[in-house]
């Protein structure tokens, strides 16, 4: 921060970070905000329990509701653009769940957050985790559709979640700020 206060002009910047790290040392909020960032996105996936636990995101359904808008309102007093990036398409989150976390985002003033529909890897050369492994384990079976194998769980499937998202999404576009 010392360092960008000597630069002839004024920084600014937007970065993926994540909401967890800064929660766990909150001074690097204040830094954030006097070093330039701008923008910020999250990768928050889903304030459902044990979908946050399966995707690797636990606190977001511990601390992401209550630390998302306060750091945004009052920490940052809406100087640096929040997106999130949320999930469709977990086992323990229905249509209508994530209906009410659209209008979560909107009660609470977040101006971005987009749908992305759950991706399961199961081809490629690229890393795999756990969960891309052994999505088997956390409720998932695979079937051929069209000559591609997709995804089902007990509540959708990766066809429909990706009309979920087109909804979802649809559904908030006027209400975001880009």
């Amino acid at each position: 921060t010392d360092m960008v206060k000597t630069l002839p002009f004024k920084l600014q910047y937007g970065a993926f970070l994540r909401l967890d790290l800064i929660h766990a040392h909150q001074e690097t909020a204040d830094m954030f905000l006097e070093n330039g960032l701008v923008s910020v996105y999250f990768g928050i996936e889903s304030f459902e329990k044990e979908n946050a636990k399966m995707l690797g995101k636990a606190w977001s359904s511990k601390h992401g509701k209550t630390y998302l808008p306060k750091i945004y309102h009052d920490t940052w007093k809406q100087k640096i653009h929040i997106s999130t990036g949320m999930i469709a398409g977990c086992p323990h989150e229905t249509f209508e769940d994530l209906k009410n976390v659209n209008q979560w985002f909107l009660d609470n003033q977040i101006p971005t957050w987009l749908w992305h529909p759950l991706y399961i890897g199961r081809n490629g050369n690229y890393y795999k985790s756990d969960f891309d492994l052994n999505a088997e384990k956390y409720g998932f079976e695979f079937k051929v559709v069209e000559g591609k194998p997709t995804w089902f769980n007990s509540i959708c499937n990766e066809n429909l979640a990706i009309d979920w998202v087109n909804e979802l999404q649809n559904d908030v576009n006027n209400y975001q700020v880009p």
